[in-house]
């Protein structure tokens, strides 16, 4: 029995192999990058959150009462914040504002951070800096040449601080967080990034302690925040967060900071939740990213992106990328098993059955996502159903081209002979150039039955006998 393109197994081998190396060679290359991504965040749904946050929004009510630039508003409104957020029994207040130069204010801004530290039950205070310059990727960690920081008398009455600077991805959307962060000049800052300090925070871990608390293992690609909380993070030491109600702040409680600095709010409303203060809306332009949940195109904040990150620590639920060595593993899987399924069936089911394997992939990675947030790549994965449904066709086109030239070829012998007198000497040859011509055979004999040796009964050509 001869393998090839003649036998369904075959074609289907033959396309397989082929789709295979076309799709691995798109993959390895890294190719239509911007497309897999944004194919890869159809998969984020609406989550319910935990009820652990509240966005404190500087939004357009705030700017009116107190002024256009937020981090040169008169300090004492901070420090009526964090005097009312207190009494409410906030767990936790992380500002993701920077205050890195002066304002009027500043002492009294200071005297209610130590005042805060004083109290038994206080809230842990949070702030941001900012990396400065270029980042470096390197092993497990980013890294900066300088950093722009809060000023020292804030920072040195604050619990935890954290880089706050935003990664965007090649499309210009944000999907991922960084862990580790260092600064060249040894800035005792330096450590975690701002999501990550915020949850530390929630669990009242000291500063001096997150060394000991957030570990990473080279090994696994895991970065351990708490025994429990196991972050599945890359090279460079970066973690994908979900998103959990599209953006906006819909997914989180939102209230007016110049409500809870003029304490004009329902106390419960704060009570044991991390109070996040950022811009909202209009007042920050600046600060206003694409996120995969953007499907209409609208932006979200920074302190939203903060917010969806701590609630993704909260509630464990990275998102996990599938490893390199699955992808190559799925996709000659898919390739081979749409080719072997594609050869077999008539031409005009090969796009059904395209269709039919691409819904139960859609539904395998949704079902996959929904369960424990394990993200297949789904670019690659369709493209490996597709191909081999356009080689497929090819090749049956072909076939169908080739069995319809050797009917004719056939048809013509046929008709010549018809014509020729019943001379053995001339129509043998004929019969023989025809039969080598349809069935591909290069050598082989032909004969009457009961006289295969028997000239001129008996007819050999090309380089000996095939049967």
């Amino acid at each position: 029995m001869r393998l090839g393109l003649e036998t369904a197994l075959g074609r289907g081998l033959f396309v397989g192999a082929v789709s295979a190396v076309i799709v691995l060679l798109i993959w390895s290359t890294d190719a239509f990058t911007s497309v897999r991504l944004r194919l890869g965040d159809l998969v984020f749904v609406p989550e319910a959150t935990s009820d652990q946050i509240v966005i404190a929004a500087i939004d357009d009510a705030s700017l009116a009462r107190f002024g256009r630039a937020p981090t040169l508003w008169d300090r004492v409104h901070y420090a009526d914040f964090l005097a009312h957020a207190a009494d409410a029994g906030a767990r936790v207040i992380a500002f993701d504002l920077l205050f890195a130069e002066s304002a009027p204010g500043d002492d009294l801004f200071v005297d209610a951070l130590a005042d805060l530290r004083a109290r038994a039950d206080r809230p842990r205070v949070v702030m941001p800096l900012a990396g400065a310059g270029v980042p470096r990727l390197e092993a497990g960690i980013v890294a900066y040449s300088d950093a722009v920081r809060p000023l020292a008398d804030l920072a040195a009455q604050v619990d935890l601080i954290g880089f706050a600077n935003i990664y965007p991805d090649v499309d210009s959307v944000v999907r991922r967080q960084p862990s580790q962060v260092r600064v060249d000049n040894g800035d005792p800052f330096a450590g975690v990034a701002f999501p990550l300090a915020v949850y530390l925070g929630y669990l009242r871990v000291p500063s001096a302690a997150v060394d000991q608390v957030v570990t990473r293992d080279p090994d696994t690609d895991t970065l351990f925040v708490t025994p429990s909380r196991a972050l599945p993070i890359d090279a460079n030491g970066f973690w994908r967060q979900y998103f959990f109600g599209g953006a906006g702040a819909a997914s989180f409680p939102v209230i007016s900071f110049a409500r809870i600095a003029a304490g004009e709010f329902d106390p419960d409303l704060l009570a044991g939740k991390i109070v996040l203060v950022g811009t909202l809306g209009s007042t920050g332009m600046t600060d206003q990213h694409l996120v995969p949940s953007s499907i209409n195109g609208r932006l979200a904040g920074g302190v939203e992106i903060v917010a969806n990150a701590v609630e993704t620590l909260i509630q464990n639920k990275p998102v996990i990328e599938q490893p390199r060595s699955t992808q190559v593993l799925m996709i000659v899987i898919l390739t081979f098993a749409a080719g072997l399924t594609y050869t077999r069936l008539r031409w005009y089911l090969m796009p059904l059955a395209w269709l039919v394997y691409t819904l139960v992939f859609f539904i395998v990675i949704f079902a996959l996502f929904s369960i424990n947030q394990r993200m297949l790549n789904l670019f690659h994965g369709i493209v490996a159903l597709a191909i081999p449904v356009i080689l497929a066709l090819g090749v049956t086109i072909t076939r169908e081209i080739r069995q319809r030239q050797r009917a004719e070829l056939l048809l013509a012998s046929v008709s010549s002979i018809s014509g020729q007198p019943l001379d053995l000497d001339t129509l043998l040859p004929r019969i023989a150039q025809g039969l080598g011509a349809i069935v591909g055979a290069y050598a082989g004999s032909l004969w009457f039955d009961g006289a295969p040796d028997s000239p001129p009964n008996a007819y050999h050509w090309g380089g000996g006998a095939d049967g």
